[in-house]
């Protein structure tokens, strides 16, 4: 498989996504999506993932196939990590949707008031709404965005107003996320083999990843286009993003948020989008 036409900057991003996912979950959704490509794969073409989208899936599958044993020995732990670190994700996503909401609901209330240090806190508000409204894709950023909600709603001005709006709450998960989040990303990452033979497997898998994500965002406009809302489901990337009992929350939603594509990152990205070493 040649993948020395992706240019620098994009082979970062790949290497960096690739790493996120444990080998099973990577392949378990290649396997379901070139069999979804067998069937319904002509209905795509005309929507953005072509037969060349496929023919290079199914290159990078079999490549993935044929070196899996060399990272055998970690991939459990590494699956393991990397589904530990997607609950994480989510629920930091959950807790930012909330605070959101209560910052919202906050400036409602102020905007009813005068003086300047309620102009100030609307401010403040406004700016940290502005700043964290697209969910981040990485651990970091959306650590960094959950401390920035919990700051603002700490604030003298702010907190009063949403004491009995969930804003205590808010700032004591938001607190407890941002950690659990940066340790579910440490935890994620760890000591490299081969650095050459490694970084490419994590290359193989971030292709992976961008491909079978691309099929699912052809498959959703098609579905609508076509009239066959199954393509969404046959397409869907369950393996990367099993539901759970207590949430199945792929596409977060509220108060202005564009969340990244989970069963989307749509890179969340979604979701996530962990850095996790590759075995």
């Amino acid at each position: 498989m040649d993948l020395t036409n992706i240019a620098p900057g994009r082979r970062t991003e790949l290497i960096s996504q690739g790493r996120r996912f444990g080998s099973e979950l990577v392949l378990a959704q290649a396997r379901k999506t070139l069999a979804a490509l067998q069937t319904h794969g002509s209905k795509l073409v005309d929507f953005g993932f072509g037969s060349a989208d496929t023919t290079e899936l199914a290159a990078a599958y079999e490549e993935l196939v044929t070196s899996g044993g060399v990272r055998e020995g970690r991939r459990t732990t590494k699956k393991q990590n990397s589904l530990g670190y997607h609950r994480a994700f989510r629920d930091a996503l959950d807790i930012r949707l909330r605070a959101r909401a209560v910052l919202t609901s906050g400036r409602r209330a102020l905007a009813r008031t005068e003086g300047a240090d309620v102009e100030q806190a609307i401010r403040l508000i406004d700016s940290v709404l502005a700043r964290g409204s697209v969910a981040p894709q990485d651990a970091g950023p959306l650590a960094n965005q959950l401390d920035e909600l919990r700051l603002a709603l700490g604030d003298a001005t702010i907190a009063p107003i949403v004491a009995s709006r969930g804003g205590p709450s808010a700032v004591t998960e938001l607190a407890e996320h941002a950690t659990l989040v940066r340790a579910a990303d440490k935890a994620i990452a760890g000591p490299r083999g081969t650095p050459e033979h490694t970084e490419r497997l994590d290359l193989v898998d971030g292709v992976v990843l961008e491909l079978v994500r691309s099929a699912r965002e052809a498959a959703e406009v098609a579905s609508k286009a076509l009239g066959e809302p199954a393509l969404v489901t046959v397409f869907s990337l369950s393996e990367l993003y099993p539901a759970t009992p207590a949430t199945n929350t792929n596409k977060p939603s509220g108060p202005g948020v564009t969340p990244p594509r989970n069963d989307p990152p749509h890179g969340g990205t979604p979701t996530p989008t962990p850095p996790a070493s590759s075995c």
